[in-house]
């Protein structure tokens, strides 16, 4: 079983490369960001792990609790998050 990792920003920028270099270091990922286009797009390039896509504004109060809870929800155990 994989390792997983959870990458907020991940739709471009530093967690954009994060979200590459941890899926070829095969860790699974859990992809956040605003934009749901760029995290789909960047999930269906990433073919050889498993992506779960969240979209989320983490500024908005509550977000975190929203994440953690649809992970929960999905029985995902987090190992690594990049922030």
């Amino acid at each position: 079983m994989n390792k997983t990792a959870l990458i907020t920003g991940a739709s471009l920028g530093i967690g954009y490369e994060m979200a590459k270099i941890f899926a070829k270091n095969n860790y699974d990922l859990v992809l956040v960001a605003r934009s749901a286009d760029k995290l789909n797009a960047l999930a269906n390039e990433l073919t050889n792990v498993k992506t779960t896509v969240i979209t989320k504004d983490l500024s908005v109060a509550g977000s975190g609790q929203e994440i953690f809870n649809e992970l929960k929800s999905k029985n995902i155990q987090v190992d690594v998050l990049i922030n």
